[in-house]
């Protein structure tokens, strides 16, 4: 059983509340929310050819960027999966 031809990636971003991103006066009254996304990524390599699998924000976490008040534009605001695979020349 050969593990370096595994590799496994947990990680997590975290991002704390701010002022929005357009309220360079800082007075609007709504801020942006802390931003939070846990992702884990597996791949497998056999010979040339690389398999991977990865999910973002595992937890569902509603993510957005909030530009001013009531303006919110969601960023990773839900689970995602991905699938493939890479092969090397």
């Amino acid at each position: 059983f050969d593990y370096k031809k595994y590799q496994g990636v947990l990680s997590h971003t975290y991002r704390s509340k701010a002022y929005a991103s357009e309220d360079f006066e800082n007075n609007f009254t709504q801020k942006q929310e802390a931003y939070n996304s846990t992702d884990v990524s597996l791949s497998y390599t056999y010979q040339k050819i690389e398999f991977f699998t990865k999910i973002q924000n595992i937890f569902d976490e509603k993510n957005g960027l909030w530009i001013g008040d009531d303006v919110v534009y969601p960023v990773n605001f839900e689970r995602t999966y991905y699938a493939g695979m890479k092969v090397n020349f």
